[in-house]
């Protein structure tokens, strides 16, 4: 299902209410791009008309160049619709959560949550935007930074400074460290190839949350303010989180972080549920999703003509009012 497929259809003027619940039913099957296979049977049960009223209106649909039909042999069409294209704001959320999930949405600079994306060279310097020029920043550091060099803003913090570099530049960083070795050196070593270094040398502790760990006030303020639509199940997520960790024996060496990525993935698993029909009866349970949709039909026929029949161009009935 295609959210921007359903809202395409939902607000194109369509003044026979047969077309438009044919659109809602192909839109509601489609995927991103538009593409859709549903049966005629498939959409007759969605929207309560007889699959000869289903052709005709598919074949109306085609003709006012409403969807493209392509013909496939032993199984559906084939339906396009006509979807206009993505606004460049949602390719910027897709970009920005995925900028903040590769931190873990923790502050590059301090390690505190973080809630903006701040520029590692500045606008002001000639810095792009793409995203390998963006790190997630708190406001704090946002501030403080402003348009200093990260290099002058991190110079007490070198390896921070190397990790950001890394990802700014992930093949400039390899081959600074292969460059970092005299060559004197290496001929003391016999070899006239670089030594290799190890990325991120330093090896963490990993441990195991005990039963009482819990995360600070004002990472639980945070995780409410950053993900409103699950503030109320911040402590329920949080107990499945340790409960999570002490029965697969998983260790974390950022409990924090990791469980800041729980909640997040908690909030993206809400927001699908909640585009869904419900667990119960719901995308996956046609016969009850027809009934509903057969319902939602009914009402808006029933308000639109007042109880009346909804006549097709052959001026025969397509759908019996109860």
């Amino acid at each position: 299902m295609s959210i921007e497929a359903l809202n395409w259809a939902f607000n194109l003027p369509r003044s026979n209410v047969a077309d438009k619940a044919v659109l809602l039913a192909l839109a509601n099957h489609c995927t991103p791009d538009g593409r859709c296979w549903p049966g005629v049977e498939r959409i007759a049960l969605y929207t309560g008309l007889t699959e000869r009223a289903v052709r005709l209106v598919l074949r109306r649909l085609e003709q006012d160049q409403l969807i493209q039909t392509q013909s496939r042999s032993g199984t559906s069409n084939l339906y396009t619709l006509p979807l206009p294209p993505l606004p460049a704001s949602t390719q910027m959320d897709k970009t920005r959560h995925r900028i903040f999930a590769a931190w873990d949405f923790c502050c590059a600079y301090c390690d505190a949550p973080a809630n903006e994306l701040d520029h590692v060279q500045p606008r002001a310097d000639g810095g792009s935007d793409r995203a390998r020029n963006l790190v997630p920043s708190c406001t704090a550091c946002n501030r403080a930074k402003s348009a200093l060099d990260v290099g002058q803003f991190l110079a007490d913090q070198p390896e921070r400074l190397a990790r950001i570099r890394e990802w700014t530049n992930p093949e400039g960083a390899e081959r600074g460290s292969q460059r970092a070795e005299p060559h004197s050196q290496r001929e003391e070593r016999g070899s006239s190839k670089p030594k290799r270094t190890i990325k991120n040398p330093t090896q963490e502790v990993r441990e195991a949350l005990s039963p009482e760990w819990w995360p600070p006030a004002d990472q639980i303020a945070w995780a409410a303010s950053a993900f409103p639509t699950i503030a109320k199940e911040i402590d329920h997520e949080t107990h499945k989180f340790v409960a999570h960790s002490e029965e697969t024996g998983r260790t974390h060496a950022r409990p924090l972080a990791a469980w800041r990525r729980w909640i997040s993935n908690a909030a993206i698993y809400a927001a699908r549920s909640n585009v869904r029909s419900g667990p119960a009866g719901g995308r996956r349970d046609p016969a009850s999703l027809s009934h509903r949709n057969a319902a939602v039909v009914d009402r808006v026929l029933d308000d639109l003509l007042g109880g009346q029949d909804v006549v097709g161009p052959d001026s025969q009935p397509i759908r019996r009012t109860a």
